[in-house]
């Protein structure tokens, strides 16, 4: 069987498309070799001519005819592919009578693109398609046969560039996109195009009152209407709350304030557009005056208030305010424990002696209305307190007092104490030798030897306080020891003294602060003695090792040994 190569050639054609806002990408009618498969896809409308070839090198290939006459010319001469799909160039072996087969996809259908629209809210209106914050557009494009080559996109005429990923509509604006997609052998969609408007800006709410108001008060016919705008998509809704109540969806006209008390109110209002565009909630805080004029007394300067009393100091002030929204405040008078009414003018000194007392108020308008208030609850019953705490310290640990000084160590506990008849102890502030001020709070050690001085203040809730000091040596160092013997060394053996045994030992300890207080001894290991005098009856013929230890009265130790010899 004669084998034959046949390698099919296809040649290209151009083409341009015609332009929308701005010029799409040309794109040739072209042959396709598929890199997997290596399937031959040629554009349906180009014609298609045969060449032969004894070698795969394509470059001495020879065109072929399509007549076996002899007698004429042979001339290269094209076909082309009726319809799309998968094609055959046939070679009928006459001699072996077998029917080799070459395939070939023919395609003229451009690929199919879509759009998909995620991340906002949408609407419409009757002229213009609005999407909200966060809009990202995804293309996709497929193609039966010879498979997509590119999507293209463009934005508000912008040249058409390769499609990557997702388009990010993150800003607002007018936008016209753009795209297409073409496969391999030069099949180009129609342009798609969508014109929409990108909608980030939050819709404005303002509130309008009718009626009577002055400085955010208002009295209960006084009327509290909302009014929206959006410059884009639209108002969809607006909402309100009173206070702490529920949101609810505000329908339009007055807001009903029937509910409200007399005092403060705080109106929460906010509105969305039709992309999802939430307006920052705004505040409109306004006092709803319904009744007669509100005192507030208020305490200025020193106070602590507990479950009992409310604790004031005799540098405590009351002041007393009182509010009208409609006539105004007339006067304001005030009474001290059941004495006669005066007249405020200012802020007042409480009571100069200590314990409880009861202040009365009376506020009136210019229209007679009045409002009292008397102290009697707890939390406006007020106790003056007078005294300053009492503060003490005390030591616990080592400690020594000659005359009229202390001597401790540094592990000696410094406490401070304090005790307070009123409002109770806040706190106790102290000063090591004049330093900054140090809150107590757990026993204080001074590590640092000689003469120190702690100042304290002990301050109750009112700031009422009382300071004291306390001066005190610390000493962390023990005696320093001495010995002597009665006689001179008779010789020296073996680096020791050599004495007779009748010598004897006279030892000694002196203290620059508090003083030796005990001296204690002991001879080759013995029991410990304390030293009282002298040390004789020494053994004879030995060596003999002396311990010593001395305590001064603060129980600060130090020990000392040496050896000699009897004979």
């Amino acid at each position: 069987m004669r084998k034959v190569l046949l390698l099919v050639l296809l040649s290209f054609l151009c083409f341009y498309q015609g332009t929308f806002a701005q010029e799409v990408i040309k794109h040739e009618q072209k042959m396709y070799i598929n890199p997997v498969n290596n399937r031959i896809y040629q554009h349906v409308k180009l014609p298609v001519y045969v060449f032969i070839s004894n070698t795969p090198n394509k470059q001495d290939a020879v065109g072929m005819s399509q007549t076996d006459n002899a007698a004429q010319k042979n001339e290269l001469t094209p076909c082309y592919l009726d319809g799309e799909g998968k094609h055959t160039i046939r070679h009928e072996d006459e001699i072996e009578h077998q029917s080799i087969k070459f395939f070939v996809w023919a395609d003229g259908t451009a690929p199919k693109s879509t759009v998909e629209f995620k991340g906002a809210q949408t609407y419409k209106n009757a002229t213009t398609r609005f999407y909200g914050p966060g809009l990202t557009v995804s293309l996709k494009s497929t193609d039966a046969i010879s498979g997509v080559e590119q999507l293209y996109q463009s934005v508000n005429a912008v040249a058409y560039t390769p499609y990557q990923s997702d388009i990010d509509f993150g800003k607002e604006n007018e936008y016209l996109l753009k795209f297409y997609a073409a496969d391999h052998v030069g099949n180009m969609e129609n342009v798609h195009d969508y014109k929409f408007t990108v909608d980030t800006s939050t819709p404005e709410t303002m509130h309008k009152i009718d009626g009577l108001a002055q400085n955010d008060i208002i009295c209960k016919y006084t009327k509290i209407t909302l009014e929206a705008s959006d410059k884009l998509s639209g108002v969809a809704k607006t909402f309100y709350q009173l206070d702490n109540s529920a949101v609810v969806l505000y329908p339009g006209g007055p807001i009903p304030l029937a509910q409200l008390t007399d005092g403060n109110h705080t109106l929460t209002y906010f509105s969305l557009d039709n992309v999802g565009n939430k307006e920052n909630a705004k505040e409109y805080k306004f006092y709803l005056d319904k009744e007669a004029p509100v005192t507030i007394p208020e305490l200025i300067g020193d106070q602590y208030k507990n479950d009992l009393a409310t604790y004031v100091s005799g540098r405590t002030k009351v002041q007393l305010t009182a509010s009208d929204n409609k006539s105004g405040v007339k006067r304001i008078t005030y009474s001290i424990d059941n004495a006669e009414f005066q007249e405020y003018t200012a802020p007042f000194v409480v009571p100069q002696t200590g314990g409880a007392h009861v202040i009365r108020y009376v506020a009136e308008d210019n229209m007679t209305n009045s409002s009292s208030g008397v102290t009697s609850t707890k939390s406006l019953r007020l106790f003056v307190d007078m005294r300053p705490p009492v503060a003490s310290h005390r030591f616990s640990g080592a400690q020594f007092s000659s005359r009229d000084t202390l001597f401790i160590r540094e592990d000696t506990d410094l406490s401070l104490l304090a005790t307070d008849e009123g409002s109770g102890i806040h706190h106790i502030g102290y000063k090591i030798d004049g330093g900054n001020e140090q809150k107590f709070e757990k026993p204080i050690n001074i590590t640092k030897e000689g003469m120190h001085k702690v100042t304290y203040t002990a301050y109750d809730n009112v700031n009422n306080a009382q300071t004291k000091e306390v001066t005190f040596i610390v000493d962390n160092t023990g005696p320093v020891i001495y010995e002597h013997f009665s006689i001179l060394p008779i010789r020296v053996e073996a680096g020791l003294d050599v004495y007779p045994p009748y010598v004897m030992i006279f030892l000694a300890a002196t203290d620059g602060a508090t003083g030796s207080k005990t001296i204690y001894y002991r001879i080759n290991n013995a029991q410990k003695k304390v030293y009282n005098g002298n040390i004789v009856g020494l053994p004879k013929n030995s060596e003999i090792t002396v311990d010593i230890e001395a305590e001064d009265q603060l129980g600060n130790k130090v020990e000392k040994s040496f050896k000699f010899k009897t004979e």
